[in-house]
């Protein structure tokens, strides 16, 4: 179809409407007959669901080659002591109704961000109704990325605000669909690559159902960790997440040594919320003696936290200051007195970290071993 020269791309869904109204009036007498007529013509016309591209952005990486600063920017920058590293860029694909994604020699530490900005163009409202990922077989790589909460979308409006499936949408109502990749520590995941796809949808607002079997922006669905692993080092042990096992988004997960929920609650002085899962792993872990670090890593044992860079001290809790912040480095996490510790609360984020080790715990008076904790924070 054109529409002054341009291609528009339009998906027709069953709305009609018709209007159509004849009137025929009879008046007669006997054998002659008085008439008359009015003709009505009607028109019929179908609105439509459509999307337009209007803006790309993304992150680009640059060391400065006059001190070796690492200088990370939302737009390119051109300079002649700056070297670029890594980026990712959002640009448009084959036509109009495309986009490419591109992920170039990215690294760990840095959440890599592209963008596209979408302006809604139907002549009838429309319902973001799903977005979801797909990959080849062949990057199961990939999979374990978006399964962990290393790869994940969130969707803002024009204020930048969050919003979510379900949304309706109105004609001249931008949007920006907004990509993350974070990749963990892991030697597997240096000098690999691979194929994401991405399908954003909107349907009518009125044929809107919520999906199933898809994550959708901003993770909002609780994530799914079991058979997750946790390592401990310096006195190892292993712990693997029980079938069954969720955490909400801007959830925790606790994990205490030995003892049942309502006990660790009255120990702690707190009160657990929905967005709380507990865990008794029976004395088996953590099992804390002093020095130790931790591990998280997904369940086919990809790292995807960790290890953590500041051990544990006798009597202690160690808590990261800000889930963004490089789990390896020791300042990116507080040492204090046990009675400091903060289960299930105190986490900060900007929801882009994913799942992380946010907090573990010794506990000092005899007897209080049982109450040893780790605490999973899921920042999404």
């Amino acid at each position: 179809m054109k529409n002054g020269g341009k291609k528009m791309k339009r998906y027709r869904l069953g709305i009609i409407f018709i209007a159509s109204i004849i009137a025929i009036t009879s008046i007669g007498y006997g054998l002659s007959f008085w008439t008359d007529s009015i003709s009505i013509f009607g028109t019929i016309s179908t609105g439509d669901v459509s999307l337009e591209l209007t803006d790309f952005s993304g992150t680009w990486v640059y060391e400065n080659i006059s001190n070796g600063d690492c200088i990370v920017s939302d737009t390119e920058l051109f300079n002649d002591s700056l070297i670029l590293v890594a980026y990712s860029k959002a640009t448009r694909g084959n036509d109009d109704y495309d986009a490419l994604i591109i992920f170039e020699n990215i690294f760990p530490s840095i959440i890599f961000k592209s963008d596209v900005s979408i302006k809604y163009t139907g002549s009838i409202p429309g319902t973001i109704s799903n977005i979801s990922f797909d990959f080849n077989s062949s990057n199961e790589w990939i999979k374990d990325l978006i399964e962990s909460g290393e790869i994940y979308s969130t969707i803002q409006d024009s204020s930048n605000g969050n919003i979510s499936l379900g949304h309706i949408l109105h004609k001249d109502d931008e949007i920006n669909i907004n990509f993350y990749i974070h990749i963990p520590y892991k030697k597997e995941l240096m000098n690999v690559s691979g194929v994401l796809y991405v399908n954003f949808k909107v349907v009518q607002w009125n044929e809107y159902k919520p999906p199933s079997g898809n994550v959708p922006p901003q993770n909002e669905t609780p994530l799914n960790i079991s058979g997750f692993i946790i390592d401990q080092l310096s006195s190892e042990k292993r712990f693997i997440i029980p079938e069954n096992t969720e955490i909400n988004p801007q959830g925790y997960l606790i994990i205490a040594r030995d003892s049942n929920k309502t006990n660790f609650e009255n120990f702690w002085g707190v009160s657990f919320s929905s967005n709380i899962t507990f865990v008794d792993s029976d004395n088996t872990f953590p099992s804390i003696n002093g020095d130790e670090t931790f591990i998280l890593k997904n369940k086919t044992n990809v790292t995807i936290d960790g290890p953590t860079g500041l051990s544990l001290t006798t009597y202690h809790t160690v808590e990261r200051i800000n889930a963004t912040f490089d789990s390896t480095l020791e300042s990116s996490w507080n040492i204090s007195t046990d009675n400091y510790a903060t289960p299930s609360w105190g986490a900060k984020g900007d929801k882009t970290a994913g799942l992380v080790i946010n907090e573990y715990s010794d506990v000092s008076g005899s007897g209080n071993w049982r109450y040893e904790f780790i605490e999973i924070y899921y920042d999404s």
